[in-house]
């Protein structure tokens, strides 16, 4: 895998502190049911949350893909249901990267059937092309849509997940 530097340890953890004194902002006092996407999101949710100042419950899922992922079809589903009920709560979904927009969107059409108060969206990187089919509520870096991202919780191939900071994967072989 060869990478290059794009966001060092101190860039995320600047960009995470000013997303969670966003949310902090947003939702005052309210509690708020916070669902992280597995895999990706799993270290940004962990550090997010420490700098939430509401009380908050917090849950999983993970939506899986038949075929091509690339595209929005009946083939995906959720691989990881969560286990709150989020009837009338308000709900924020996190996720680290925001790629093509899919499986947020996938998500948040099965959060929104739940009937909860209201759902957000929580990204760390968001890709241009996601924006045409989600709306990121809170988000952080803006990347190129060509960009490849590995580290802090993002991998290829199972590689990269526990990298401290972002990196571009310039080979894919």
């Amino acid at each position: 895998m060869k990478l290059s530097p794009l966001f060092s340890t101190e860039e995320i953890q600047k960009e995470v502190k000013k997303m969670a004194q966003q949310i902090n902002k947003f939702y005052g006092n309210k509690e708020i049911v916070i669902i992280g996407v597995l895999k990706g999101a799993f270290i940004f949710y962990t550090d997010l949350i420490k700098q939430l100042e509401q009380n908050i419950i917090c849950d999983f899922c993970s939506v899986s893909f038949y075929g091509n992922f690339k595209k929005a079809s009946a083939s995906a589903f959720l691989s990881l249901d969560i286990r709150t009920p989020i009837k009338e709560k308000d709900v924020l979904l996190v996720d680290c990267i925001a790629d093509h927009g899919h499986s947020l969107n996938f998500i948040k059409k099965i959060l929104e059937q739940r009937k909860p108060k209201s759902i957000k969206t929580a990204c760390l990187v968001v890709k241009p092309q996601a924006l045409k089919n989600i709306q990121i509520d809170f988000q952080g870096f803006q990347v190129e849509q060509e960009s490849f991202i590995v580290g802090y919780g993002i991998d290829y191939k199972n590689q990269g997940r526990n990298l401290n900071y972002f990196s571009q994967l310039e080979d894919l072989n």
